[in-house]
């Protein structure tokens, strides 16, 4: 899971994914005695959407987007979000400084964290996955 990491440094959320999933794959390499390649293809990463339970730590848009390119590159074996319902915006007097049960506390579009952690990236290709399709394939 990337995500609290702690003592919050108000850095860059995409960035500490990255750093944790390599470590993790590095890990599984080492335990596990598997490939490069094996070692991704075994790994999966989730993140916490918007406003995360620990101060200062946020993942927005940019970071899921980031998080997606680096785990297409790498050949990650499954991307995801810690629960799917926070992925909406928080309705007017909700107060989205916080980490909110049913929305993300940031602005967005209902389901854009989806579009940007899915192997479509936000833009034309397969038709998103639903509960009954089995395991999830490598990401391309």
């Amino acid at each position: 899971m990337t995500m609290n990491y702690g003592t919050s440094f108000g850095g860059d959320m995409g960035d500490y994914a990255v750093r944790a999933a390599t470590a993790a794959q590095g890990q599984l390499k080492q335990v596990l005695g598997l490939s490069d390649r094996a070692a991704w293809q075994g790994l999966g990463v989730t993140a916490m959407i918007g406003v995360n339970d620990v101060k200062g730590e946020t993942f927005t848009l940019a970071d899921a987007a980031k998080v997606r390119e680096f785990a297409r590159g790498k050949g990650v074996g499954r991307l995801s979000m810690w629960v799917t319902y926070r992925d909406q915006q928080c309705g007017s007097g909700v107060n989205s400084a916080v980490a909110q049960a049913s929305c993300s506390g940031v602005v967005q579009r209902p389901g854009a964290f989806a579009r940007a952690l899915s192997q479509r990236g936000g833009a034309a290709g397969a038709p998103p996955r639903t509960p009954g399709d089995g395991p999830s394939p490598p990401l391309p």
